[in-house]
């Protein structure tokens, strides 16, 4: 059966410091197989993985476009860019077996003149998937990473509009020569709870599919005021480590306070329902987060990756492509 297109935008927003920088260099990483991706399984190596830049690269061009776009605004307005402002967006666009980084950079080309948007790095992904028995489920896509910021210091974000992605959609269409089908801003979660990225999403729920039961709530998985605590003393000493400041704590502090007073509430009213572990590491997902982005940042500053000067050192990169004969391949589309 023939793939339909689809293309996502996810928005990736800025932590409370308006930086994106861990987040993003991740996601180059994980474009470029700098880091091992679980549902990578059916061969990394030139013929499935593709990309333009390394995520070094990628990373270095962004942070300077970003840095000159920012200028850009504060020129033009008066004021800095608020923190707030998407600075990065990533893309994910549903391909075929046939389609190559001449296809990508087609996408790329209209990306820019439609809406303005600086491609910092793109790839395509041909070994992801899943087994279904002896058959293989291969999720052919590819994956632009972009500034949120155009040339002029406006938002890309403003123009991406519900009626000027649907047009869009049909232009991607007609592009690649594939049938229409949905394109997904993934800043919605109504949306997203209807159309979910195929590559990692399919991936983790066929996953559960195997391993998990049919999840219930056990008096075991009950949170108590104990395990509050716990989940607390665990959560200020995280932060501690990541250099978390006052308003950080703040913040935890309050959520903490919240998720006692619902407890409390809960058990004024004898009700049967109650918190678990589960429903608290939700609440508090923001603040977990956070904490995994800055020691995605602390990492890539120890590795030189974000730092200005760089230092000399075997790269991951080179660690783990040394088990592939045939490495993915760096396609130079800048010369």
């Amino acid at each position: 059966m023939s793939r339909g297109s689809s293309i996502n935008f996810k928005m990736v927003k800025p932590n409370s410091r308006g930086n994106t920088s861990g987040v993003v260099s991740g996601y180059m990483r994980h474009n470029s197989r700098e880091i091992e991706t679980p549902n990578s399984i059916f061969g990394v190596n030139a013929e499935t993985v593709q990309y333009d830049r390394s995520a070094e690269d990628a990373l270095a061009l962004h942070l300077k476009l970003l840095s000159d776009r920012e200028e850009i605004y504060r020129k033009r307005t008066g004021q800095k860019v608020q923190k707030k402002m998407i600075r990065h967006i990533s893309i994910v666009l549903n391909l075929d077996h046939w389609h190559t980084m001449e296809d990508m950079q087609r996408v790329e080309e209209v990306l820019e003149e439609r809406f303005g948007m600086t491609v910092v790095q793109k790839a395509i992904h041909k070994d992801e998937g899943f087994w279904e028995g002896d058959t293989p489920h291969i999720n052919f896509h590819g994956h632009f990473e972009a500034v949120g910021i155009d040339k002029e210091g406006e938002s890309v974000r403003k123009k991406l509009t519900r009626l000027v992605l649907s047009n869009f959609q049909s232009e991607i269409s007609d592009l690649l020569n594939m049938p229409r089908g949905k394109c997904v801003y993934l800043e919605d979660k109504k949306e997203n709870q209807k159309n979910k990225r195929l590559d990692t999403y399919d991936y983790k729920a066929h996953k559960r599919r195997e391993t998990e039961t049919v999840a219930k709530k056990t008096k075991e998985d009950k949170l108590t005021i104990k395990k509050l605590k716990e989940e607390n003393k665990r959560l200020r000493t995280e932060l501690q480590e990541v250099g978390g400041v006052r308003v950080d704590f703040a913040m935890l502090e309050q959520e903490i306070k919240e998720v006692r007073e619902q407890m409390e509430l809960q058990k004024l009213q004898d009700s049967i329902n109650y918190l678990t572990t589960s429903d608290f590491k939700r609440k508090l997902g923001d603040i977990q987060n956070f904490i995994d982005e800055r020691r995605m940042e602390i990492e890539l500053q120890g590795q030189g990756v974000i730092k200005k000067e760089k230092v000399e050192e075997k790269s991951k990169k080179e660690l783990y492509y040394g088990a592939f004969k045939n490495p993915p391949q760096l396609i130079n589309q800048h010369s």
